[in-house]
């Protein structure tokens, strides 16, 4: 090789490395090289010459630490140099966007595995434009994710919305906020408190979906419109489902029990195809794989396992409400049920969460996973197949599982939930509403079953009963602390919704005399109660709209029974509605 290239311009340094001219202590300290003008002995400052020589450095494998790691994957994360005499980084800086890396994927973790991680289980290629993070083993599989830069993905188009649309609610931030952890977190605790103490940076869609649904409960904020915060949301949250992180998951989860402000309708539009694209991106970050032996810090973990009940509780209800199939198969999750422990007991602004709050989340996660298992065995397609030519042997084996399986859920957690102290806001009318609403689709899937080989339909028509009226007696006698309280929504409108046409379901099958006035009088009741409650309790407006839409449905065929002079249900409920028989 050539070693005896000269430079261009008086200031080059040295030709070649040459042991001859040393570094002096300054120059060695500043990592460059003795700057000399031409027949000068020393640099432009004073040499000296007492220190050894740097010891060398470790390899930038080994030294490289990356700060806010995707622990909470997938999330943003700063590159950093460890080395306090490095004067450029050499890491890549800004923000890097992470997906989890499945069993199938072309990035195969089985391949991952074998990259030179450092010691903070990071590897980043040579160009630093990708990166794996190994967070450890899910039993024997090696569970990683991959980063590349913001950069190279577009996650700011121009079309991303201002935020100057949240310029009105600025000036309420702390008000909303206030009002934010005082009524809905104490429902819904989904997010980690602690996040949002004072100089902490919150995510803008996040913060703009924690106004939306503050808004009603802040009496700062009562001439403050809807329309610009919900305006950046749909129009934010849709870019940010292309490369999503936590806090993504967490705004969708949160916009997703927005107030509707219009009810001319009894429709829910868009859920269904909304809820799909969370579950898309709780896919895409992990959430449905067990964190728990991760190598992760135990807020890490429990926000993870937050986040996957959370949509997987909206995911089985949702399906069920609007008869749709489920998102999440039970198949590709590992995510074990969430403890009172993954529920922060801190809350903003108050010296601790209520115990309720916490044991109403697990208890809806653990009321969610029977009826996942209620919904795959009778109103799947092939479920409902499987069903009709069951035999009532068969029959009557599955409903008292599952009349167990709810009788359990009883005892171990609404029990103690009714023993609770009186408390300010009463969010358990959900949890309520939603264990009787199992117990309707359970009788409801059973009664569809052929009566000549369902030896329970009286027994199940009687408990239905029950169900059913305990439904009405809930939204009889809400007090003003579950009214004032936060009900999850869509869940709780659309199972109030359920109860009024399952009472249109046993009006219809009624053969007696006598169980046709009682479930026409259960429908003037319920009907009643709906539109009462509706005034000031919004969560009951799409029940109300859709027992209208359902009085006014085509009487078609009557259902077959065997007594000779049965009465029509039809007729019996126009007598008791005193309506006409061709306005229905």
């Amino acid at each position: 090789m050539d070693a005896t290239l000269s430079p261009t311009g008086p200031n080059q340094g040295r030709k070649y490395k040459s042991r001859k001219e040393r570094p002096c202590d300054a120059c060695r300290r500043r990592k460059v090289c003795c700057i000399r003008e031409d027949g000068d002995d020393a640099c432009n400052m004073e040499c000296r010459y007492l220190n050894g020589p740097t010891p060398r450095k470790r390899t930038s494998s080994d030294s490289e630490t990356i700060t806010s790691a995707p622990a909470s994957t997938p999330t943003s994360f700063q590159t950093v140099n460890t080395s306090a005499t490095t004067v450029a980084p050499t890491q890549p800086t800004g923000e890097w966007i992470s997906q989890y890396a499945g069993l199938s994927a072309d990035m195969d973790p089985y391949v991952l595995r074998h990259c030179n991680f450092n010691r903070s289980n990071y590897y980043v290629s040579t160009y630093h434009d990708f990166a794996t993070f190994r967070v450890g083993m899910s039993g024997s599989v090696p569970s990683h994710f991959t980063l590349v830069p913001d950069s190279h993905l577009d996650c700011r188009p121009p079309h991303y919305p201002p935020s100057t649309l949240l310029d009105e609610a600025y000036p309420l931030h702390h008000e909303l906020l206030t009002a934010y952890f005082d009524v809905i977190h104490t429902s819904f605790p989904l997010l980690e408190p602690v996040r949002f103490t004072k100089g902490n940076k919150i995510d803008l869609p996040l913060l703009a979906a924690m106004y939306s649904l503050a808004l009603p409960f802040c009496a700062a904020a009562r001439n403050l419109s809807y329309a610009n915060i919900n305006s950046f949301l749909f129009q934010a949250l849709p870019i940010e489902t292309r490369t999503p992180r936590l806090e993504t998951i967490e705004a969708s989860l949160l916009f997703l029990q927005r107030h509707t402000q219009i009810h001319r309708a009894p429709i829910t539009p868009g859920l269904y195809p909304e809820i799909g694209s969370i579950v898309g991106m709780a896919y895409e970050a992990g959430l449905n794989v067990d964190p728990s032996n991760w190598d992760l810090s135990q807020a890490d973990r429990s926000r993870r396992k937050r986040l996957w009940w959370a949509l997987f509780i909206f995911d089985k209800w949702s399906a069920l409400g609007l008869g749709r199939p489920s998102y999440i198969s039970d198949d590709d999750t590992t995510v074990p049920l969430p403890s009172i422990e993954d529920i922060s007991p801190t809350n903003v602004g108050r010296e601790s969460l209520p115990h309720v709050c916490a044991q109403m989340f697990v208890a809806m996660a653990a009321l969610s996973q029977i009826l996942s298992t209620i919904l795959s065995t009778f109103y799947t397609l092939k479920g409902a197949e499987n069903m009709a030519s069951s035999t009532g042997e068969e029959i009557s084996r599955i409903k008292s599982y599952f009349e167990l399986q709810l009788s359990d859920f009883h005892s171990s957690y609404l029990t103690s939930l009714s023993q609770q102290p009186g408390i300010l806001l009463d969010a358990t009318g959900t949890l309520w509403l939603a264990y009787h609403t199992a117990e309707v689709v359970l009788f409801r899937a059973v009664l569809r079953c052929p009566p000549s080989t369902n030896p329970t339909t009286h027994q199940v028509r009687e408990r239905a009963k029950c169900a059913v009226g305990s439904i009405s007696e809930l939204l009889e006698n809400l007090r003003v602390s579950r009214l004032r309280a936060f009900w999850w929504s869509p869940i709780s409108r659309i199972n109030y919704a359920i109860a009024g046409g399952f009472l249109f379901t046993m009006l219809l099958s009624s053969i007696t005399e006598e169980d046709i006035d009682y479930w026409s009088n259960e429908i003037v009741r319920y009907r009643r109660l709906l539109d009462l409650q509706s005034l000031s309790f919004d969560t009951t407006k799409l029940a109300a709209a859709r027992m209208s839409a359902l009085a006014n449905v085509s009487s078609g065929g009557r259902p077959q029974g065997d007594g000779a002079g049965r009465v029509d249900p039809k007729q019996a409920f126009c007598r008791d509605f005193g309506v006409e028989l061709n306005t229905l």
